[in-house]
């Protein structure tokens, strides 16, 4: 029981003045959490319906040792026993915790999709003014993710079913959750998630329309494999950078400010030459990349990996 209760936790809001975003439902043999965004639901062997509070009743479960048995008192509160063991947990009427109906024809999912997710998650923006962003895009042959400097694109190799925009609160669940979903179902507003063992994991679709990115990569470029000791130097300078997190290349080194009487400068014949870039994109960048297009600048830098492509915007001098 722990297990499923740890599964379903991610979904319950932590520091919500909303009682009903704090609790989980128990009803019709699954245990469900909702935080008004996404929800995440499993089979749970108890034939009752009852809306405890998630933090008590995952503490309680972890403390039995021994067979539980649970009631709910005449006051609405949840008791659970195991041994010598009992407390009391807070309950609220369940018919005020929010439910995802799950609707939509069943796709099966048979290839993975956790490498495209775990590869594209740390570039999907917090932006809340691009909305789209805030998402991995599922079209085609590919999936797409970008914080408005950077952008990849990884290729699946076969086609998605269907076209959908997974926002990030349910990227981050899917990589915690760690195990392959096997289908979906979509309809216009969500997306559900099944697992092998009846687990399930809905979310609110990101509606907005994605621009067209693939068409944007399909540039022609001169990407070449570059000097590790660029990005060995780029590790050397991080903690000399100035708030605004830009590195500057020059012909023979690599620089904090754009002159040289200022800053910290490391003298390195791996600088591709002029240009200026967000540090902390490149090194993101280098984790996946191994071919560069830095000659483009101030046009975006192009880049490849394994299975993926990308273009990173440098900063105009």
């Amino acid at each position: 029981m722990l297990e499923k209760l740890k599964f379903v936790k991610g979904a319950v809001a932590t520091r919500d003045f909303i009682p009903a975003l704090t609790h989980f439902l128990i009803r019709d043999g699954r245990v469900t959490g909702c935080n008004g965004a996404m929800s995440l639901s499993s089979p749970i062997d108890m034939d009752v319906d009852v809306a405890p509070n998630a933090k008590q009743f995952i503490k309680a479960i972890d403390a039995c040792s021994e067979t539980i048995s649970m009631i709910i008192n005449k006051k609405g509160r949840l008791i659970v026993s195991s041994g010598a063991f009992k407390t009391f947990i807070d309950c609220i009427d369940s018919n005020t915790i929010p439910e995802f109906t799950v609707s939509g024809e069943v796709t099966e999912l048979t290839r993975p999709i956790l490498p495209a997710l775990k590869t594209l998650e740390p570039f999907v923006s917090q932006d809340t003014n691009r909305p789209w962003s805030c998402a991995v895009l599922f079209k085609e042959g590919a999936a797409y993710s970008t914080n408005n400097i950077t952008v990849l694109q990884y290729w699946l190799g076969y086609s998605f079913p269907k076209t959908m925009t997974v926002p990030y609160i349910a990227i981050k669940e899917l990589l915690r959750i760690g195990l392959e979903p096997v289908s979906f179902q979509m309809d216009a507003k969500q997306i559900t998630f099944h697992y092998e063992d009846g687990k399930r994991l809905t979310t609110i679709l990101q509606l907005q329309e994605w621009p067209d990115i693939n068409k944007l990569l399909s540039r022609q470029n001169d990407a070449i494999q570059i000097d590790p000791n660029l990005f060995k130097s780029l590790e050397e300078i991080k903690p000399f950078l100035e708030f605004n997190r830009r590195v500057y290349f020059n012909e023979g080194n690599v620089s904090t400010t754009p002159d040289d009487e200022t800053g910290t400068i490391i003298t390195t014949p791996a600088s591709p030459g002029k240009g200026c870039y967000n540090l902390d994109q490149l090194l993101l960048i280098n984790k996946v990349a191994n071919r560069f297009d830095f000659r483009s600048y101030p046009d975006p830098c192009y880049f490849y990996g394994d299975k993926l492509r990308g273009m990173i915007v440098g900063i105009m001098l």
